[in-house]
């Protein structure tokens, strides 16, 4: 009898631990996606600009339960707001939303799976990624990343990550998809950017102008072409041809001097 008198007060103990827990759907999902990457332009047009959040690893399912994107100025005042109101499911692993400007569909070949302003996105600043809690449920920022000259309180370590770039194809990305957040200036590097949306699809952008190769950004193919071209013209089929060439004539000469001060030497 005592045996069950203590077995239903444990029951009753775990029951009434579940309901005032209650469910957290979202620490599971929304509230531990991470600001992936970060663009500011592309090529010199700063009408071009994205913000990709990704999930933390292994997580699958999720909704944006109206968080919020914050844009700063490199001074820390806020210059801009984005709430994403859609809820979202995340069929890939790991789960992607891409919030890109009008002109990234044109550059990158992916449609944004929500629009933001142009130019919301500075050079230097800070971007967060705000709710009523975060993923610990011990704040309202669920991630933050704080770049180049900014000035204002970084939220994640004491010292900002490198500036965006806005010539050329890179973005702000992040290295590991851990819960939170910890040192923006060890967590982000400068990679070639590759905006994915909340279906998978993955853009790209092309080179900047006159970037076809070579060392130092010199189109050394165009030039090799034009030296070849006017080098066959008068048979000689090109510059590695004409160098091998003639570095084989020089060596027959030598060697053929070579025998001849010999000959003459031993009579």
């Amino acid at each position: 009898m005592l045996r069950r008198w203590i077995l239903g007060l444990a029951l009753l103990a775990a029951l009434a631990a579940a309901l005032l827990q209650g469910p957290q759907p979202a620490q599971a999902t929304i509230h531990c996606m991470r600001i992936h990457a970060v663009m500011a332009g592309a090529n010199g047009d700063t009408s071009i600009q994205y913000v990709e959040l990704r999930l933390a690893a292994g997580l699958l399912t999720g909704a944006t339960n109206s968080t919020k994107l914050l844009f700063f100025d490199a001074s820390g005042n806020q210059t801009g707001a984005f709430t994403l109101g859609s809820t979202f499911g995340f069929s890939n692993t790991p789960g992607s939303i891409l919030l890109g400007t009008a002109g990234l569909q044109a550059a990158a070949g992916v449609t944004p799976d929500f629009i933001i302003p142009a130019n919301v996105i500075a050079p230097a600043g800070k971007i967060q990624f705000v709710h009523t809690t975060d993923c610990l449920l011990t704040g309202t920022i669920i991630d933050s990343v704080a770049y180049g000259s900014f000035t204002g309180t970084v939220d994640c370590g004491t010292t900002p990550t490198v500036a965006l770039p806005t010539a050329g194809t890179q973005a702000l990305t992040l290295q590991n998809l851990m819960n939170t957040c910890s040192d923006n200036s060890t967590e982000y590097a400068l990679q070639a950017a590759a905006p994915r949306t909340n279906g998978g699809a993955t853009g790209s952008f092309a080179p900047p102008p006159g970037a076809v190769g070579g060392i130092g950004g010199v189109a050394e193919g165009a030039v090799s072409e034009v030296d070849s071209a006017a080098l066959a013209a008068d048979g000689s089929g090109g510059p590695p041809y004409a160098l091998i060439a003639g570095a084989s004539a020089a060596a027959g000469i030598i060697a053929a001097g070579a025998w001849y001060a010999r000959r003459r030497w031993l009579g």
